[in-house]
């Protein structure tokens, strides 16, 4: 658009780490939560979820899940999980709501497949919930998540690489303990409130001298 980079600042999303945090409670049971929140619409691609739930439930593995979310496909997703035998005892449909914090502080996990993103904002708050992410890798998804250590990021296609660490992460405590903490201060040092402090602060300072 003709603009001197020079121009432009970059002030990145946050989350109010203060706000969003982990629930401390005993999270030795013998099923795994497993969450996506996001609106039910083509580009999120709970299609995805669903199919991934399937594999899961085919694999024997024990699990709860629950989508948060309105939108114009909740009917056909609806359809396709009980088809699949998902409905009602494996997975359950929420609208939005005001308190999704106790989603968040519910799940084990976060599990997000959307085809495109800018920057998710749902990845950011389950974070600081201190939930290890499932994610495709789209937009600032790579970013927010370093693979291995905070959680798993896959490309588009790969829902067996996603159902693979889904079925990990829930086979193995540690590493659902040990990144879900990773995740939470990855969060609280590069993405929080604070450090949009940091961030303002710089800009008023270049305007200024």
């Amino acid at each position: 658009h003709g603009f001197a980079e020079k121009k432009l600042y970059y002030l990145p999303n946050v989350v109010d780490t203060n706000y969003f945090k982990p629930l401390i409670e005993d999270t030795n049971r013998d099923t795994i939560n497993i969450l996506s929140v996001g609106r039910l619409e083509k580009q999120k691609r709970n299609d995805r979820i669903i199919e991934i739930l399937s594999e899961l439930k085919k694999r024997g593995i024990k699990y709860k899940a629950k989508i948060v979310g309105a939108g114009e496909l909740e009917n056909e997703l609806k359809k396709q999980a009980n088809n699949l035998g998902l409905l009602p005892n494996l997975l359950e449909f929420i609208e939005f709501t005001s308190d999704v914090l106790k989603f968040y502080q519910w799940a084990d996990v976060f599990l997000h497949t959307s085809d495109f993103e800018g920057t998710p904002n749902v990845v950011m708050e389950a974070m600081a919930c201190g939930l290890p992410i499932v994610t495709t890798n789209v937009g600032d998804t790579q970013e927010l998540v370093d693979d291995g250590i905070t959680g798993f990021l896959f490309e588009l296609d790969n829902t067996a690489g996603m159902v693979n660490a889904l079925k990990r992460i829930a086979n193995d405590q540690h590493i659902r303990k040990t990144m879900g903490q990773s995740a939470r201060e990855s969060i609280s040092k590069n993405r929080s409130l604070f450090t949009q402090y940091d961030n303002l602060s710089s800009l008023y300072r270049s305007l200024i001298y």
